[in-house]
């Protein structure tokens, strides 16, 4: 049983490690407008703005945009906080 779980750990951990933005690419998703798409839900969202160096708020419509678009304002932060 033992022998089974550490492996599954393990490509569990490598699969989260693999999945998280490097610096250089989080610094280039931060530097990207916010962007709504081409939908037109008002799913409210953040983004990074670089210019203030703080995460907005903003409305993403629910389809296309690009990656600097957050769920939470935590996730914003965690990924862009303190970028410029």
């Amino acid at each position: 049983m033992k022998a089974t779980i550490l492996p599954l750990l393990l490509i569990g951990l490598l699969a989260i490690w693999a999945g998280m933005p490097d610096a250089t690419e989080a610094k280039d998703i931060c530097r990207l407008p916010a962007e709504a798409g081409p939908c037109l839900a008002l799913f409210p969202r953040w983004f990074y703005n670089w210019k203030a160096k703080e995460c907005q708020k903003f409305n993403y419509g629910g389809c296309g945009g690009n990656a600097n678009n957050f769920k939470t304002l935590e996730e914003c932060q965690r990924v862009c906080g303190g970028r410029g």
